[in-house]
């Protein structure tokens, strides 16, 4: 089977959407999260920060985001640690 290219992929999206993308760390204070929505095929960022030691992540994202709507999760997790 042929892959999409990226392109592709983006316009075949729904016209409305969530998008959350997280940048793990092992610390929640030091995890990064940013929140936008794309809108027929364009992307408006709502939120970007840091989370903290008395909020978790799931919480943050809870806190700005509608449930209800379709989302989609871009997730930057470690595989390692730097020697």
């Amino acid at each position: 089977a042929k892959s999409k290219s990226i392109k592709n992929y983006i316009l075949g999206l729904e016209s409305v959407m969530q998008i959350i993308g997280i940048d793990c760390a092992s610390k929640a204070e030091k995890t990064g999260v940013a929140i936008g929505e794309y809108i027929n095929h364009s992307l408006s960022i709502h939120y970007v920060g840091m989370g903290s030691k008395k909020q978790s992540i799931a919480d943050l994202i809870l806190s700005k985001i509608n449930p209800e709507q379709k989302t989609i999760f871009a997730i930057d997790a470690p595989l390692g640690w730097a020697a």
